[in-house]
């Protein structure tokens, strides 16, 4: 499979015996089939996975335009819910749900310094 992102080859990493996630050897965003994404939220440790620099992934999350890796469609940019400073993108059809580096691993951890990085998300949209 090829990364939706900067298009270099990815390869899957194993969370366990249920659940696969490929992860990208240029980039290292990460793309979870279906909604696995959700439930390895609720996973010990599962954040492991998302191995890669998050300042890499701020760069390539500016990237607004990808095309699913399984369908070739445009990919929908998602706000996370309880932390709207997190955008993620998901396949149209549901096959699944692209992170860029650094993107899962706060999507997993609920911090204090989420609060506020919410709080002035949403500040920003009311005032922009």
């Amino acid at each position: 499979m090829k990364c939706p992102k900067c298009s270099s080859e990815m390869e899957p990493v194993n969370y366990g015996r249920e659940y696969t996630v490929d992860r990208c050897n240029s980039c290292h965003g990460l793309w979870f089939p279906e909604d696995s994404y959700k439930h390895l939220k609720e996973e010990w440790m599962s954040h492991f996975m998302d191995s890669g620099n998050p300042k890499v992934g701020k760069h390539y999350n500016k990237m607004k335009q990808i095309a699913s890796p399984v369908t070739g469609k445009l990919m929908k940019v998602v706000e996370d819910k309880k932390q709207p400073h997190i955008e993620y993108e998901v396949d149209v059809d549901g096959h699944g749900a692209f992170f860029d580096a650094g993107e899962y691993t706060d999507f997993v951890e609920d911090t204090i310094s989420d609060f506020f990085k919410s709080f002035f998300a949403k500040a920003k949209k009311l005032a922009g």
